[in-house]
């Protein structure tokens, strides 16, 4: 097999510093920061069906931990081409409505975030020992994708690394 993991996942957003700030809340910090750029699509883009002038701020890379191999998110706010319309996908929709990420207590990370002004869709539910799941919550970036924050039993995501 030649895909070796996930390098990154790409978050387009509408307002590049909240969005950074959000993810920084989260635990996230910024490992490479490139500075906004306008012109002609080279081939990087065109690999990605992006082609003419465009203008786009960032991306920030953003990391958690200091693994050098680990996913990382890559926000970045398009200005041109200009993105279409938003449409906040729910839980049950086609494409990639949410992301989740291991925590270690979602109960002291909730409860932080709570007091920084965060908001959630309900508190943490769980425990669901059929899947390892001690507890889990969901919230929302600034622009709608769906966080989820998961914690595992002790042992649990021991079920989870086939």
């Amino acid at each position: 097999m030649t895909v070796r993991s996930i390098f990154h996942i790409n978050i387009n957003c509408s307002d590049l510093e909240a969005s950074v700030a959000f993810y920084e809340k989260l635990g996230f910090r910024r490992a490479m920061e490139m500075a906004p750029f306008e012109g002609i699509a080279d081939e990087s883009y065109g690999a990605l069906g992006v082609s003419g002038g465009i203008a786009h701020v960032g991306p920030v890379v953003l990391f958690l931990g200091n693994d050098p191999r680990q996913t990382r998110l890559d926000l970045m706010q398009w200005e041109k081409p200009a993105p279409g319309p938003h449409l906040q996908l729910e839980a049950y929709e086609v494409g990639v409505p949410r992301i989740a990420l291991w925590t270690k207590d979602v109960d002291e990370l909730y409860a932080d975030l709570l007091m920084q002004g965060v908001n959630f869709l309900t508190a943490p539910q769980g425990p669901f020992p059929d899947r390892a799941i001690k507890s889990l919550v969901a919230l929302r970036d600034p622009d709608g994708l769906l966080i989820e924050l998961i914690e595992f039993l002790p042992g649990g995501k021991a079920l989870y690394d086939h």
